[in-house]
């Protein structure tokens, strides 16, 4: 984000992501752990959200964003990427 001069969810930092990796948004998945961040920017790219709640945010508690997945820890997060091959 520091390169580009803009942060999540900017729609612009997402964009610049994608192109420079060559890919569609559905053939991705934004993991985090930051409601207005991470989930918010998969949400209004339409990528793949796993919302993981492995550290308690503040800021987590008053944000009312949709996820399609949760990973509360490390072993339920590889379960959910394994689920895919």
């Amino acid at each position: 984000s520091a390169d580009l001069g803009i942060r999540k969810p900017h729609p612009h930092f997402i964009g610049h992501v994608l192109k420079s990796i060559n890919a569609k948004p559905q053939e991705c998945i934004i993991i985090g752990d930051r409601l207005d961040q991470d989930i918010r920017m998969a949400n209004s790219t339409g990528i793949t959200s796993i919302y993981a709640a492995i550290t308690d945010h503040e800021d987590n508690k008053c944000i009312d964003e949709e996820f399609d997945f949760q990973a509360r820890d490390l072993k339920e997060l590889e379960a959910l990427l394994s689920k895919g091959n």
